[in-house]
Formats: structure tokens, C-alpha cells, sequence
């Protein structure tokens, strides 16, 4: 009986130092993580809510909302955590795009040429999950979106008859933090729940809508924000499926930039449904629909002339192939497409906001270094595309008629996972 006792005292004792060590972990991770994006100043002009939060996503060109492979599911579909081991995946991006503006029209600055913008930049996202006694807990930290650029030279030609160097430069971040809840039912179908608080960083010398530099002139400004997210998640033998549903981020105004920013930054609901099959017992094929309803906010659906970008809601879809080619070696590819937010009559006023890219091809690896280390590598290209103003819209489209974006980019992904 006393050797029970003291086997029972001596896990007891090892389950709380393993506890102690991975809380310890886990807190590390995230003050380092949170430091990152803290003193990075610029971000890349990032893929509108479809490059992937982690590289294994990345790599199956961000599918895979009914297949989990990491972390990020605590996000992407809490409820398919449930399939999921304690993990931590931790993932480093850098990407590299090239942007050109020719801004023409009345409004246009014709003066300087074609203007072009470079970025390459490195970012932080990861998460952690924990399987508890009931359901399994989910934690991380990712970038949905983000944008930088620098023309070098006004886009507007009222700045270039003042000789001035405004309205050529956006600087924006908006990271969230999750904390998921997954819980699967004996029928074998899981439910998930995510709460998800948001911060959004902004420095820009944009002119605003009544065509005036603005007021705090290329300061930083941030506004936090909260939103929830539900998921659906089913597996059987060879197939599975999954429902991820994201709220609206609710966030607040701007405190420096209220005569540029007319509303809140509030990022749409997001809807993001897939199956994945297991077509050999070595491969799968995830396939996935998404919805981005960016109408919904006034931020970004309200009229150039009430102060919005006038943005169209977006639908995509993704296809991602993985292959077990050995013990050690997992293959993956993946192509998607989803239409650019930009309407062809509210070009212009988006040139500094350019979502422009609309399809994507993506590759990837992993590798396991023993039975508890994994390595990832992903690849992303966003094929070049060009928008043209039409002038068919309001005032603002009517001046800059003609004016012209186009944009490419591509990024590279390493992430490591330590399952325990």
C-alpha cells in the first residue's frame, strides 16, 4: 500500500513539475512573441486573410479547415483540436513584395512616374495545445493581416504642387491573440469555441477624404479589439469535415487619426468551410471555401465619400495535397484563389491599401527529428495582378481615372513543433 502511496505521490509530483516547466514554456514563448511585434516598426504587404497563420497551413495553401496539423486550429477551427496531441508550433515569415502604382486622372500624381514600394520583413506567430481532462484547450498568437509600403513620392498631385512628401507611406498590424476550446460529443462530432482579443497598430501620412494631409502626420496609433469564433469538426476512417465560423473584430476608434479613420478598423465575419479526404492511406487532399464579408463594416464597406474604402466582399477557394512519403518525410502543395477586395471604381482611393493578388500557388516539407521535434518549410508566390480606376464611381474615381496597381509577392516559412 505504501508503494502505491508513493508511486501515486511520485507521478503526482512529476505531473506538477512538467506542468510548472511547460507553463513556464509556454509564458516565455509568448512574452518573446509579444516583444517581436512589439518592436517591429514595418510589415509586409500581406495576402488579404488567406496566406496561412502557420507554415503547415501555408504550405496547403492555407486549407485544411477539417485536417488540424497544429496550433493554429485554435484559430483557424477550435473544434479540430480535438484530434490533436500537446503540441507547441512556433513559425517565422518572411515574405518580400513588389508593388507599382501609376497614379493617373486629374487627382493623379503624373509628375513622378511609375512609383514602385519594396518590402522584405520577418514576423513571429505560434501557439500552444493542451488536452485536458475534458475537451482540449488551445492557446496562440497570430497576424490575420497586415500592410506596408513606401512609394517614395506623393500619390495625390495636390501634395506634389506643395513640394511635399505625404501621402506615400502606410505602415498597418493587426495581430490577435486566441484562447480555444475543443469538445467532441460521443456521437464522435466536436464543437469549438475562441475568444479573440485583437491589437491594430497604424502610422500613415494619408490624405484624408476631405483631401488634406492628416492630423497626426505619420504617427504610430493603436486600437484594441474582441471578437469570438465557433467551430464544427467530424472525422471518420478516410474523410472529415469542418465549419469554421470568425465574429466581426470589434474594435476602437483610432485616438490620432479621427479625421482619416471616419469608424473603427473593425475587421468582417469570416466563414470557412472544408473536407479533406484521405485519397491513399499516404494522401490527403483538403479543400476549402471562404468568405470574407468586408461589406459589413463601415470602415471598409461604406462609400469613399462617407469616409470607407467601398471594398467588395471576397470568396475563395483553397486545395492542398499532403503526402507521407516516408516515417520522416511529409510532402505538400496547394493552390488558391480568392477575388481582390477592390472595386474597379474605387481603384484609385486604394492604391495606399492595395489588395490586389487573387491567386497562389504554395509547397512545403516537414520532417520529424526524433519521436517529439518536427521541422517545416513552406513556399508562397502570389502571382502578379493589375487593377485599372474605371472612373465610374464617385468624385474620388472620377479624378483619379486610370490610375493603376499591380502587385506580387512571395514568402518563405520555417516553423518547428514540439509535441510532448
Amino acid at each position: 500500500m505504501e508503494k502505491t502511496d508513493m508511486l501515486e505521490g511520485y507521478k503526482h509530483s512529476q505531473k506538477k513539475k512538467y506542468i510548472s516547466a511547460f507553463s513556464s514554456l509556454s509564458l516565455g514563448f509568448f512574452t518573446v512573441l509579444l516583444c517581436l511585434f512589439d518592436l517591429h516598426s514595418t510589415w509586409a504587404n500581406e495576402v488579404i486573410y488567406l496566406s496561412g497563420n502557420d507554415v503547415v497551413e501555408l504550405s496547403r495553401a492555407a486549407s485544411g479547415v477539417a485536417s488540424p496539423r497544429g496550433a493554429s486550429c485554435c484559430y483557424i477551427n477550435p473544434a479540430a483540436m480535438v484530434d490533436l496531441n500537446r503540441r507547441i508550433d512556433l513559425n517565422l515569415f518572411s515574405l518580400h513584395n513588389h508593388l507599382e502604382l501609376f497614379p493617373d486622372g486629374l487627382a493623379g500624381n503624373g509628375r513622378d512616374g511609375l512609383l514602385e514600394s519594396d518590402a522584405h520583413v520577418v514576423f513571429p506567430t505560434g501557439g500552444i495545445i493542451w488536452p485536458l481532462s475534458k475537451g482540449v484547450l488551445g492557446v496562440g498568437l497570430y497576424l490575420p493581416l497586415a500592410g506596408k509600403l513606401d512609394f517614395g513620392h506623393p500619390r495625390n498631385i495636390l501634395e506634389r504642387l506643395r513640394r511635399g512628401n505625404r501621402d506615400d507611406h502606410v505602415d498597418y498590424l493587426h495581430a490577435r491573440l486566441i484562447l480555444g476550446y475543443g469538445y467532441r460529443f460521443e456521437n464522435g462530432w466536436a464543437l469549438g469555441i475562441n475568444l479573440q482579443a485583437s491589437v491594430s497598430r497604424v502610422r500613415t501620412n494619408h490624405y484624408t477624404p476631405l483631401l488634406r494631409p492628416n492630423d497626426a502626420d505619420f504617427q504610430w496609433d493603436h486600437a484594441y479589439g474582441a471578437g469570438f469564433g465557433l467551430g464544427l469538426y467530424k472525422r471518420w476512417e478516410h474523410f472529415s469535415i469542418g465549419v469554421s465560423y470568425s465574429s466581426r473584430q470589434w474594435s476602437q476608434h483610432m485616438k490620432k487619426y479621427t479625421d482619416l479613420f471616419w469608424y473603427p478598423i473593425d475587421l468582417p465575419e469570416t466563414l470557412q468551410a472544408g473536407v479533406a479526404i484521405g485519397i491513399l492511406p499516404s494522401l490527403e487532399c483538403t479543400l476549402d471555401f471562404k468568405f470574407n464579408h468586408w461589406e459589413s463594416t463601415p470602415f471598409f464597406g461604406a462609400p469613399n465619400y462617407r469616409g470607407g474604402l467601398h471594398w467588395r466582399d471576397q470568396i475563395g477557394v483553397s486545395v492542398g495535397l499532403e503526402w507521407q512519403a516516408s516515417p520522416r518525410f511529409t510532402l505538400r502543395s496547394g493552390y488558391a484563389h480568392m477575388n481582390t477586395p477592390l472595386r474597379p471604381d474605387a481603384i484609385f482611393t486604394n492604391t495606399l491599401i492595395p489588395a490586389c493578388a487573387e491567386d497562389y500557388v504554395t509547397a512545403g516539407l516537414s520532417y520529424k527529428i526524433g519521436s517529439h521535434m518536427e521541422i517545416h518549410l513552406a513556399y508562397v508566390k502570389a502571382f502578379e495582378n493589375t487593377l485599372i480606376e474605371n472612373g465610374e464611381g464617385d468624385i474620388y474615381s472620377k479624378m483619379g481615372r486610370g490610375a493603376t496597381i499591380s502587385s506580387e509577392a512571395q514568402a518563405f516559412a520555417v516553423g518547428l513543433s514540439f509535441m510532448f
